[in-house]
């Protein structure tokens, strides 16, 4: 360690009057003489003391600069950012959507048939319709019409939206707030309600009908023709889960991933992940652009816009998909932080070099 210029004269000077003192103990040189080189390598002695502090002080002060530094680069490294860009394409055998606004799902033309549980209310401008639901009760309802639309699907803010494909028949699921159901029918028409036998009818011109319910679990079974599938458009679902019932070996039914395939690409890192079959995939704090949904023989999902929490579950192992702050920067302020990087280790350097006396 090189000492500094006055540090480096002291000691010159220190060494000369010690070996002065040396030399005249050994001579027998007066006493005041002897005195005086003594006090005089007192006072270098207090001095270089002072020199000491000095440095040890500063060593301190820089240390403990040294540790903020270190502390605020893994606090970077450890906070995630609060939103997280992505885009999202896939497939599964069935989807859950919180939806926290108010909506409505458009109409679809229903293959021929359509079957509801769960729904309390029925309302009719057909007065034999009315009249067997106030009998027989509004649900569960099995409806067959040579032309059979499904109207709008209305729903209040907080509803769970659940959707799961299926052939010859998708199911739509709700819960959680009132809801009602629309729908047209016309032609040769075969009803059952309240699990009464089925009534036969005609209706030359198309007649409506509404199922309603409160915040109680719903179902609509909804018939498909070929490869058809119902789409929709523009929900702003606030969550997004992708499990299913599954039976196991035991006969004992569990909860397991839904996902058959998906493409998930993150901008923020320019971070692309292929979803495999039985991934589990969580979506929270959702924030969209894009939401189309289409259910058929598989549910197929594309959303577009940003996230609070992007999970892939392996097993038990979750991984968050939301990047660090100190990732982040280095992806998309790469170049600044290099140069800030690079100034701060010349910065250190720098002090370092004068704390150790380095003129150089």
């Amino acid at each position: 360690m090189k000492p500094g210029p006055e540090r480096a004269a002291l000691l010159a000077q220190r060494e000369a009057l010690a070996e002065r003192l040396s030399q005249g103990l050994r001579d027998e040189a007066p006493l005041a003489a002897l005195q005086e080189l003594q006090t005089r390598l007192q006072l270098i002695d207090a001095r270089l003391g002072t020199l000491d502090d000095g440095r040890a002080h500063a060593l301190r002060r820089h240390g403990i600069a040294l540790l903020i530094v270190a502390a605020l680069v893994s606090l970077a490294a450890w906070v995630r950012v609060p939103r997280v860009p992505f885009s999202l394409e896939l497939e599964a055998g069935a989807a859950q959507l919180a939806l926290p606004q108010a909506g409505a799902l458009a109409g679809q033309a229903i293959a021929g048939e359509l079957h509801a549980e769960g729904f309390t209310a029925l309302e009719s401008a057909d007065a034999a319709l009315m009249r067997r639901s106030r009998a027989d009760g509004a649900s569960p309802l099995a409806l067959r019409a040579e032309r059979l639309q499904l109207g709008r699907v209305s729903f209040a803010a907080g509803t769970e939206l659940s959707v799961e494909a299926g052939s010859p028949a998708v199911r739509l699921g709700l819960e959680g707030a009132p809801h009602a159901v629309e729908l047209t029918l016309g032609g040769q028409v075969s009803s059952s309600l309240g699990g009464a036998p089925a009534e036969s009818g005609s209706f030359a011109v198309a007649e409506w009908l509404k199922l309603s319910a409160g915040t109680t679990a719903t179902a609509l079974w909804l018939q498909r023709g070929g490869d058809t599938s119902y789409q929709w458009h523009g929900l702003q679902p606030a969550s997004l889960r992708l499990v299913e019932r599954q039976a196991s070996a035991d006969g004992q039914v569990r909860l397991a991933s839904s996902l058959h395939r998906g493409a998930l690409h993150l901008p923020a890192t320019e971070r692309d992940l292929q979803l495999a079959a039985g991934n589990g995939l969580v979506l929270e704090g959702l924030k969209l652009d894009q939401c189309e949904v289409a259910v058929g023989d598989a549910v197929v999902l594309k959303l577009s816009g940003s996230a609070r929490h992007i999970g892939v579950q392996t097993g038990d192992f979750e991984q968050a998909l939301e990047p660090s702050w100190l990732e982040y920067a280095a992806h998309n302020h790469r170049l600044g932080l290099l140069w800030s990087a690079g100034g701060l280790l010349w910065g250190i350097s720098t002090w370092l070099r004068k704390l150790l006396g380095d003129k150089s």
